[in-house]
C-alpha cells in the first residue's frame, strides 16, 4: 500500500491509527482518527489558524496538499504526516481555556 495516500477510506490492514507509519499522509478524516477530534472541529481550527504565526496556530501547518492530475495543489485538501499530528497532540495543553484557573465547584443543592 502506498503510504502517501489519504486515510479517508475505512477498513483495510492499517485500520488502527496507532499502527500507521510516521511518514503516512493523512487528510482531515485521518487527522480525526488519530486525535479523536471531530473533522468539523479540525476544519474550524484550520480556518481560524490562517495567517497566524506558527506559535499561535490552532492546528499545525499542512505538510502537503492533495494534488490535481496535472500536479497542482488543491488548497482545500490539506494533508499532514502522521508524525506531525502526533507531535501536535503531544504539545497540546490540557482541556479548558489556557491560563484560566478553576475555582472549587459550587454545590447544586
Amino acid at each position: 500500500m502506498d503510504t502517501n495516500q489519504d486515510t479517508s477510506a475505512a477498513g483495510g490492514v492499517d485500520d488502527d491509527p496507532a499502527a500507521w507509519p510516521d511518514d503516512r499522509m493523512v487528510d482531515y478524516a485521518g487527522f480525526s482518527r488519530l486525535t479523536g477530534l471531530r473533522t468539523g472541529t479540525l476544519r474550524h481550527y484550520g480556518t481560524k489558524s490562517k495567517g497566524r504565526p506558527a506559535e499561535r496556530r490552532l492546528i499545525p501547518e499542512p505538510d502537503d496538499h492533495a494534488r490535481e492530475p496535472d500536479g497542482s495543489a488543491i488548497e482545500a485538501r490539506p494533508r499532514w504526516k502522521v508524525s506531525t499530528v502526533r507531535a501536535w497532540m503531544a504539545s497540546r495543553p490540557g482541556t479548558g481555556r489556557a491560563g484560566v484557573k478553576r475555582g472549587p465547584r459550587r454545590s447544586t443543592s
